[in-house]
């Protein structure tokens, strides 16, 4: 089965098909989809439907801040000279940041800024080839006369990082955030019936860094791999 198309998902067969009905831009920087999916028989719909909220929720990787570099240690709780907010203003701002594109292993990134300025997603200096969802997120307010440099280290992943933002209040120019990487907020579907047939009506909000589409399209190949590794080895079980 094939997922190549873009805005006119797919027509597999005759019979089975997927529509993708809607997307728009949500008002809280995300993406919104709507697919139809079928027809299936019976209660098949509901077994599959299952199956594809839990491997978009869980198995779609995205890019996130997991480490923070100051140029002078620094906690948590303290302030930057210069900065208007918080160190933890900026860790909880870096942490809302979304990114599209996978960067694999850890991957470095740099600001350096003077001011007076308004530091937002556009000034990061990111590795090729991440990029960031929505440049105008904004960081932090420089103030005129002052220069703001920080280093950073992105990472993909699946699920939440281990590392928790450091809660010790001793200095150190190295400080680290909790992400949680999965691109998709949130999954609903609904099975309705037609013509003694079942059809999905999903829905798909992301957070802006992979279109709903792609996410369907790599939670479908997902489950593919999982079940083409599998079924040889129920043809063994009739040699045993």
């Amino acid at each position: 089965m094939s997922l190549s198309s873009a805005k006119n998902l797919i027509s597999v067969s005759n019979k089975f098909t997927i529509h993708h009905q809607q997307e728009r831009v949500d008002s809280k920087q995300g993406i919104y989809g709507c697919f139809r999916i079928g027809p299936f028989k019976g209660t098949k719909s509901l077994t599959f439907a299952n199956l594809l909220r839990r491997t978009l929720l869980h198995e779609i990787p995205g890019t996130g801040i997991v480490q923070v570099i100051f140029q002078t240690p620094t906690h948590e709780f303290s302030t930057l000279p210069g900065v208007q907010e918080s160190v933890i203003d900026i860790l909880l701002n870096l942490k809302q940041l979304t990114f599209q594109g996978y960067c694999g292993n850890y991957k470095r990134g740099t600001i350096s800024k003077k001011g007076p300025a308004i530091i937002t997603a556009k000034d990061l200096n990111l590795p090729y080839p991440i990029i960031a969802s929505f440049p105008d997120q904004i960081i932090a307010h420089l103030n005129t006369g002052f220069e703001f440099k920080m280093d950073f280290i992105l990472k993909t992943d699946k699920g939440s990082s281990l590392p928790m933002l450091k809660k010790s209040v001793t200095s150190s120019s190295s400080l680290f955030l909790q992400n949680d990487f999965s691109p998709i907020k949130k999954v609903n579907y609904t099975i309705c019936e037609e013509r003694l047939k079942e059809w999905i009506e999903l829905e798909i909000w992301t957070d802006g860094s992979i279109q709903p589409y792609l996410a369907l399209q790599t939670a479908v190949q997902n489950i593919f791999c999982e079940f083409e590794d599998l079924y040889p080895k129920t043809l063994e079980l009739s040699t045993e």
